[in-house]
């Protein structure tokens, strides 16, 4: 065993955990590197792709749980016969014991997309009908109009946020939210709904 007796009970300094040979530095490297792919993954343009690599890396996580704890049996010889993959994989149980949900990070941005694109598009029918009399019979009147360069699509299905012109006049601006489906009357609702007269 290549800990100190203190160590092993869990009883230990900073000055114990240099005696270790842990490269502090290949355990911050694997650490960014792990969060520079959460990073990218949410900052990818195309809907679809970001989904798809929040997917993988949310599968990667569950994979990582299923695994950590026969690694960890394995830590202290693997940091006497090989220190610096003894710290990479530190830095990545680090990260992944501390990570952002990336889902859910993705869920909340989405959500707060929606919101904001649901506000613009609606005060621009409201300029529209007060211009025209009436609200337009589609959105994609709106594209490129003085009341809107273009009508954002809804990030949670990644094509135009849905559009109801009704007999009365009313009109339906929604987006279905994460499961795409009509939850009106349903006790979990996800859906985001504008109504306007």
């Amino acid at each position: 065993d290549c800990f100190s007796p203190s160590i092993s009970e869990g009883h230990f300094t900073v000055r114990d955990l240099r005696k270790l040979g842990i490269r502090w530095d290949l355990v911050l490297q694997a650490a960014n590197e792990q969060q520079d792919r959460v990073v990218t993954a949410l900052a990818t343009g195309d809907q679809q792709e970001q989904s798809e690599k929040v997917s993988q890396l949310n599968a990667e996580h569950d994979e990582w749980l299923k695994t950590v704890d026969d690694e960890e049996g394995h830590f202290a010889q693997r940091l006497k016969t090989n220190p610096e993959e003894a710290s990479r994989w530190l830095g990545e149980v680090m990260f992944m014991s501390l990570r952002t949900n990336p889902g859910q990070r993705l869920y909340t941005d989405n959500r707060g997309k929606v919101r904001r694109d649901l506000t613009i598009i609606a005060l621009s029918l409201l300029k529209s009908r007060a211009e025209h009399g009436e609200f337009p019979e589609t959105l994609d009147e709106l594209n490129g109009s003085e009341h809107l360069k273009e009508v954002s699509q809804d990030p949670f299905s990644a094509s135009p946020y849905r559009y109801t012109r009704h007999d009365n006049g009313q009109i339906t601006l929604a987006s279905w939210g994460p499961n795409q489906q009509d939850d009106s009357g349903l006790e979990v609702n996800d859906d985001f709904v504008v109504q306007l007269r």
